[in-house]
């Protein structure tokens, strides 16, 4: 894995005049991960960017989070875009609207789970449940370190026995635990589906992905787009998929800025 820029020109070695597909996480991505997942909002210059480029002929732009579709769209607010949520199980924008089926059974089941998780977890400080209709996340960050093991033990043992029956899926990322449906779906899947629709749109046009994110849950499309375009993690982890990475969202809002410039040329 390689720092992007240690080549001073990559960006325009790499995207020259294709037509672009920018795929961008939200959370530790386009803004810096905050303490209350309900903290965080766009900069203005993040926000004009992407609108500059939401307008570009040459680049369609979407943004694909863990977090519920009108949760995301509402803190990125502009049109011309597709929204991906929660993990590519819903996505709207640009003539698409899409939602996964679920298992039979799923919703119900994920309602009694948040129930005896907002039961277990009751009066652990820090803790933030968040229901996200297709999901559920559990957010310790704001937790006592010492108490993160019995948080996540409290957590194993709700759903234990609804994995064990394949009735959901559990995943974990940065300080979050989640439950999801038990699906072969991710945010990679998601945006091969994605990139098939745009392909046909564009009767066969040279369509090239870069996909930026910074979470385990954007492992999945980096796999998957590694031989098709750009794949960049943010921060740089021990370990990962990606081809290229960044050190920080200030380092992807520069990346940003020269896509940007480089699509109005």
């Amino acid at each position: 894995m390689e720092y992007f820029f240690a080549e001073p020109d990559r960006s325009k070695h790499l995207i020259g005049n294709r037509h672009l597909c920018l795929f961008l996480d939200y959370d530790g991505t386009l803004m810096p991960i905050v303490q209350r997942p309900q903290d965080t909002a766009l900069s203005m210059e993040t926000r004009e960017l992407l609108k500059t480029l939401s307008k570009s002929d040459r680049c369609e732009l979407a943004i694909i989070s863990g977090r519920a579709l009108p949760d995301v769209k509402k803190l990125v607010g502009l049109k011309n875009i597709t929204y991906v949520g929660n993990h590519g199980m819903e996505i709207e924008g640009l003539n698409l609207n899409f939602r996964h089926p679920v298992p039979t059974g799923y919703k119900s089941d994920l309602k009694q789970i948040s129930t005896i998780l907002h039961q277990a977890l009751a009066g652990t400080d820090g803790v933030i449940i968040e229901d996200k209709g297709y999901s559920i996340s559990i957010h310790y960050r704001l937790v006592d370190p010492k108490i993160i093991p019995l948080v996540k033990r409290s957590f194993e043992k709700v759903v234990s026995a609804y994995v064990q029956r394949k009735r959901i899926a559990v995943r974990e990322g940065k300080m979050v635990l989640e439950v999801r449906p038990s699906l072969d779906w991710d945010k990679g899947k998601a945006v091969l589906w994605l990139l098939e629709k745009k392909h046909t749109s564009h009767r066969n046009a040279d369509t090239f992905p870069i996909y930026i994110g910074d979470d385990l849950t954007d492992e999945d499309a980096f796999v998957l787009l590694k031989d098709r375009g750009v794949t960049v993690v943010v921060g740089k982890p021990e370990e990962s998929e990606a081809q290229y990475y960044l050190n920080d969202t200030a380092e992807v809002v520069e990346f940003l800025r020269q896509i940007s410039e480089m699509v109005r040329n």
